[in-house]
C-alpha cells in the first residue's frame, strides 16, 4: 500500500463509509421501512420458495429467464419466507443495500493495484452508489435482488484489482467466499474470468491461482446450466435473437462509453446529433482517440499492468454484457458495470505522472486541470439525476406490500400487484391448501372404478385447489378408450363451477394433463371461469360407458402439480 493511501486513517474510512450508507439512503429512505418487492424478485423468486418451500428457492433455477442461477436471489428469497408474510420484502430489500455497500467497503479497506490515493478510492466508491442515476433505467438495480446480481459483479471486479500478498487469514477467506457466492448469484463474475486468469498470470501468488480456480468453478457451473437451458429450449426467447457483432458495437459506444461519461439523457441528445452529423462526429471520435492513444503511450511506464488489464477487460466485458441482454440491447442494468470500468479507468489516470513539458502533447500535461474537469463533470451529472427514476417513491398508485397481503389472504385467487407497478401482476399459491389437497389425493388413489353405460360417480372431498397447477390424471390405457370421463369441480354449496372431458385429451400413456389458469386455452371445454379455485371443495368424476358393457378401469395417480418455472420442480409436486 502506498504512503498516500496509508493517511486513509481507520476513522477516515468509517465516516466515509457512513457518508456512501446515507447517500445510498438518501435516494428513496420509504424503501427502507416500507419495501418492496421488484418484478421476478415476486414472481419468479419468492413465489418458487413461499409455495415449494425453503430448498426448492434455495436451488431454483427460472426457465424462460435468463439461464443461469442467482444465488442472491435464492437465498434472499428462501429467507423472506421464513418471516411472517407482511414482512417478507424486509429480507430481499436489506439483502440488497448489504451487497450494494459490499463493494464500498472493500474499496476502502482494500489494497487496489488501481488506486495510489485515499481520493482515489473515494472516487471509486462514489461512482459504484452514484452509477445508476446515468443509465437508462436507474430503478430497476435499485434495492432489489434480482438485479443486485449487477453488484456481484462489481464486487469480484474489486476482488480482480486487489493486492493478494499478505493479505490476513480473515481477508483471504472473505474474498475466497465473495467469489463463490458472486460467481453463482450471475454471469458477470464468469465475464471476469480472463481477467483472474491474467493476474494470475501477473501476480504469481498462491491466492492468485485460488481465485482462478474458484471463479472457474462457478463459470463451469454457470455455462453449464446456460448450455443445458438452450439446448433443451428453456432460454426466453429474448435472449436467442441473432447477434450482430456491428449492431453491438454501436450499443457498445452509446451505453457503455457515452451513458457513464455524459449520463443517458445527454447520450441521447448526443446519438440524435452524431446521426445527422456522421462524419464530422467521426472525425471528431477519431481525433479524441489518437490524442489519448498518444498520451497513454508516453505514459505506458507510468502505469501500472493492472492498468492496461482494466483497459484490455472492458470491449470483451462489454461484448459479453451485450450478448446476454435482452434482445441484445445492453441498457438499464446491463450499462452498470462495463460503466463502472470507464469510470475506473479515468480515475485511475490521477495516478499517472505529469509529462515533460518538451513532450509531443504539452497541453495534456495539466492533469489536475482536464482530468479533474472530466470527473467533476460526471460527479455532478449524476447527483443531478441520483434522486430521479419513476419507481423510487411511493405514490398514490404504488402497490403497498402489505395491503397487497391482506387482501390476498381473504381472497387466496386474488392477483398480487408488485413493483414496477401496474404492469407487474403474480399469482400466489398457498402452500398449505395445496399440500393439504395434494395428501387427500394420494391417499385415494390408486383406486379401481367401474364404467357402465349408466354412468357411475366417486365424488373426493378437499379443502381447495391452488391458484396456478396442473391437472395430472393417469389412466389404466388400454380400456380408457372406451369411457368417457368427466371431472367436475364443486364449491361448498354443492354448485358445479366448472367440468371437463378429460377423454379425448389422455395421451398414450392414459394420462391427462392439464393447466389450470396462466396458460392460454384453445380447448373449448378447458376454458378459464370466473370461479375462485380456493372455494372448490370437491372432485367429482363421472365415468360412462361408451358400449353397452361395464368394465372396471383403475385411474393410477390423481395429482395437483404447481407448474413452477424451476428446472427442478416445472414437472413435478
Amino acid at each position: 500500500m502506498s504512503n498516500q493511501s496509508q493517511q486513509f486513517t481507520q476513522q477516515e474510512k468509517y465516516f466515509a463509509f457512513l457518508f456512501f450508507f446515507f447517500l445510498l439512503v438518501y435516494r428513496a429512505p420509504e424503501l427502507l421501512w416500507m419495501p418492496r418487492f421488484w418484478a421476478e424478485e415476486a414472481s419468479l423468486f419468492f413465489a418458487t420458495a413461499f409455495e415449494q418451500g425453503f430448498w426448492a428457492g434455495l436451488f431454483n433455477i427460472p426457465v424462460y429467464t435468463a439461464g443461469y442461477i442467482s444465488l442472491l436471489a435464492n437465498l434472499a428469497s428462501s429467507l423472506a419466507t421464513l418471516v411472517p408474510l407482511e414482512y417478507a420484502p424486509f429480507v430481499n430489500t436489506y439483502f440488497a443495500l448489504l451487497f450494494t455497500l459490499i463493494p464500498v467497503a472493500l474499496l476502502l479497506w482494500g489494497s487496489s493495484y488501481l488506486w495510489d490515493s485515499a481520493w482515489q478510492k473515494l472516487l471509486a466508491a462514489s461512482m459504484v452508489i452514484l452509477i445508476s442515476a446515468n443509465i437508462s433505467a436507474p430503478h430497476e438495480v435499485w434495492l432489489n435482488v434480482t438485479n443486485s446480481q449487477v453488484f456481484c459483479g462489481v464486487i469480484s471486479a474489486v476482488i480482480l484489482f486487489e493486492r493478494l500478498q499478505g493479505l490476513s487469514l480473515k481477508a483471504r477467506w472473505l474474498y475466497r467466499g465473495l467469489l463463490i457466492f458472486c460467481g453463482l448469484s450471475g454471469v458477470y463474475t464468469t465475464f471476469l474470468g480472463p481477467g483472474f486468469f491474467i493476474k494470475m498470470w501477473l501476480e504469481r501468488s498462491r491466492e492468485s491461482v485460488i481465485h482462478f480456480l474458484l471463479v472457474s468453478f462457478t463459470a463451469l457451473i454457470q455455462v453449464s446450466i446456460f448450455i443445458y437451458l438452450k439446448t433443451h429450449n428453456l432460454l426466453s426467447l429474448a435472449k436467442t435473437t441473432e447477434f450482430d457483432l456491428w449492431t453491438a458495437l454501436l450499443s457498445l459506444l452509446k451505453y457503455h462509453v457515452l451513458s457513464p461519461l455524459v449520463g443517458y439523457k445527454n447520450m441521447l441528445s448526443l446519438t440524435a446529433w452524431l446521426n445527422q452529423h456522421f462524419i464530422l462526429g467521426l472525425c471528431l471520435a477519431g481525433i479524441l482517440i489518437f490524442i489519448l492513444s498518444i498520451w497513454l503511450f508516453q505514459q505506458r511506464r507510468s502505469l501500472s499492468p493492472y492498468f492496461w488489464l482494466l483497459l484490455i477487460l472492458f470491449p470483451l466485458l462489454s461484448l459479453l454484457v451485450t450478448y446476454g441482454a435482452m434482445r441484445h440491447v445492453p441498457g438499464g442494468r446491463y450499462m452498470v458495470l462495463p460503466g463502472l470500468f470507464i469510470l475506473w479507468f479515468i480515475i485511475s489516470l490521477l495516478s499517472v505522472q505529469s509529462i515533460s513539458s518538451n513532450q509531443t502533447v504539452y497541453f495534456l500535461s495539466i492533469r489536475p486541470l482536464w482530468l479533474n474537469m472530466i470527473i467533476l463533470f460526471i460527479i455532478i451529472n449524476m447527483l443531478t439525476h441520483y434522486k430521479e427514476g419513476n419507481y423510487l417513491a411511493y405514490q398514490k398508485t404504488t402497490p403497498l406490500w402489505g395491503n397487497e397481503i391482506h387482501a390476498w389472504t381473504n381472497n387466496p385467487d386474488k392477483l398480487i400487484t408488485v413493483w414496477p407497478a401496474p404492469r407487474w401482476k403474480m399469482y400466489l399459491n398457498n402452500p398449505e391448501l395445496f399440500n393439504k389437497t395434494r395428501h387427500i389425493l394420494n391417499k385415494v388413489f390408486p383406486e379401481n372404478f367401474t364404467c357402465t353405460p349408466a354412468g357411475t360417480e366417486k365424488s373426493i372431498s378437499i379443502p381447495g385447489l391452488p391458484v396456478d397447477f396442473y391437472f395430472w390424471i393417469q389412466f389404466q390405457s388400454e380400456k380408457i378408450k372406451n369411457c368417457h370421463v368427466k371431472l367436475q369441480l364443486i364449491d361448498k354449496m354443492d354448485k358445479v363451477v366448472h367440468e371437463a372431458v378429460l377423454t379425448p385429451y389422455i395421451n398414450k400413456q392414459g394420462i391427462f394433463k392439464r393447466r389450470s389458469l396462466k396458460m392460454p386455452f384453445t380447448i373449448k371445454n378447458w376454458q378459464k371461469r370466473e370461479y375462485q379455485y380456493h372455494q372448490v371443495k370437491k372432485l367429482n368424476l363421472k365415468l360412462v360407458s361408451k358400449t353397452e358393457q361395464s368394465f372396471m378401469i383403475q385411474i393410477k395417480a390423481m395429482r395437483i402439480m404447481l407448474f413452477s418455472k424451476n428446472i427442478f420442480t416445472r414437472y413435478s409436486y
